[in-house]
């Protein structure tokens, strides 16, 4: 079975990616094989990309259920929410890259990384806690 990106290569330029021309190319894109050290990086950070749309989607079900005007007020809300869980996305996406790459180099270092990283996420979010808590009137 070739990839959807040796098909998409193939129908796109009109040549079979599988070509003597470049052999290379099919072959790192007609397999990936999923190892665990793979799995253990990505899993974590899809879970941390979907979680927010994932709250809001919840969170209009159940309010849904109380009516329109309810609705209607959840959306500042879903908004100002979604602009303080962005503040953490960054920092997942930089922790993961950064603990894997430390993990090449020795666990120690990723330890170094995991804590202050946690550290730096414990600072923001009292941040941005202080932020809603003190000026939540005044953004809504």
């Amino acid at each position: 079975s070739i990839s959807m990106t040796a098909c998409f290569a193939s129908s796109s330029f009109g040549k079979d990616p599988s070509d003597q021309e470049n052999p290379t190319f099919a072959t790192k894109t007609k397999n990936y094989n999923w190892t665990k050290p793979t799995l253990s990086i990505a899993i974590p950070a899809l879970i941390g990309m979907l979680a927010d749309p994932l709250l809001s989607l919840v969170d209009t079900a159940y309010v849904g259920r109380l009516g329109s005007l309810e609705l209607a007020a959840l959306g500042p809300c879903t908004s100002i929410f979604h602009l303080a869980f962005n503040a953490f996305r960054a920092t997942t996406t930089a922790t993961t890259s950064l603990v894997a790459t430390s993990l090449q180099h020795n666990s120690e270092e990723a330890k170094e990384v995991t804590a202050i990283t946690l550290q730096f996420g414990l600072v923001l979010g009292i941040l941005v806690l202080t932020i809603l808590q003190v000026g939540g009137p005044a953004i809504l």
